[in-house]
C-alpha cells in the first residue's frame, strides 16, 4: 500500500472519474487505474464499482476512503509539524572546506539550509586539505567538508567522517611534467601548481 493510492482513491470519490482525477492529480489515467486495482487486490475488495456516472464507491469502499482521508489528513498534519520545527532552529553552524567544494556544491547546499533553517547563522571557510583537517581538530569550526585522502591511524580516531558522494575528478598535465612520474597522485601534491578548474 502506498501514499498516491490513497491520494487516488480519495480523489476519484471527489470526481467519480479516473480521468477527471488524473487531470487534477497531473498523472495519467492508466497509472491511477493500475495503482487502484493493485490496491483492491492487496486488500481483497472491491473499492469502486462503474455505474453510469462513472464510479461510485462500494459500502465498504466508502468507509475505506473516509479512512484513507484521516490518513492524509495525519500525514498532512505531520508534514506541517516537521517544518514548523525546523523554522525553530537557532544557532551558528561553521564549516570548512577546500576551494573545489567551496565553490561548487556549497552555494547551492548553503541556499537549502537558509531556506530550511533561516535563524541559523552560518560561516564558511575556504582553506587548503591540510588546514580543514586541524580546524576540526582543534575544534574551530563544527564541520570540515573535503576530498578523501589517506589520514593516519591517529586522526582517525579523533574524526568521524561520513561519505557524501561520488564524482570523479581528472588532472591533465604535461608528459614533462613533475606529476607525470608519480603513480598516485593526492590533493596535496597539487598545491604548489597553478590550477584551471572547471565544474561541467
Amino acid at each position: 500500500m502506498r501514499i498516491e493510492q490513497l491520494i487516488y482513491i480519495t480523489e476519484i470519490a471527489k470526481t467519480g472519474s479516473i480521468a477527471n482525477s488524473a487531470e487534477r492529480l497531473f498523472v495519467s489515467s492508466p497509472g491511477i487505474s493500475l495503482a487502484i486495482s493493485s490496491l483492491e487486490e492487496e486488500l481483497g475488495v472491491k473499492i469502486f464499482e462503474r455505474s453510469r456516472t462513472g464510479l461510485e464507491p462500494t459500502e465498504l469502499g466508502k468507509k475505506l476512503i473516509a479512512r484513507a482521508q484521516e490518513i492524509l489528513i495525519h500525514i498532512e498534519e505531520f508534514k506541517n509539524e516537521a517544518k514548523y520545527d525546523s523554522s525553530k532552529f537557532e544557532g551558528q553552524l561553521s564549516i570548512s572546506t577546500v576551494p573545489g567544494i567551496c565553490r561548487t556544491i556549497i552555494p547551492k547546499t548553503l541556499a537549502s539550509i537558509n531556506l530550511k533553517y533561516p535563524k541559523v547563522h552560518l560561516h564558511v571557510k575556504e582553506a587548503h586539505l591540510t588546514q580543514v583537517r586541524k580546524d576540526v581538530l582543534n575544534g574551530d569550526v563544527d564541520i570540515g567538508i573535503i576530498y578523501s585522502f589517506p589520514s593516519s591511524h591517529e586522526e582517525n580516531q579523533l574524526l568521524t567522517t561520513t561519505h557524501l558522494t561520488d564524482t570523479s575528478m581528472m588532472v591533465c598535465f604535461r608528459k614533462d611534467s613533475e606529476l607525470a612520474n608519480k603513480d598516485i597522485l593526492y590533493m596535496e601534491d597539487l598545491y604548489n601548481y597553478p590550477l584551471v578548474g572547471s565544474t561541467n
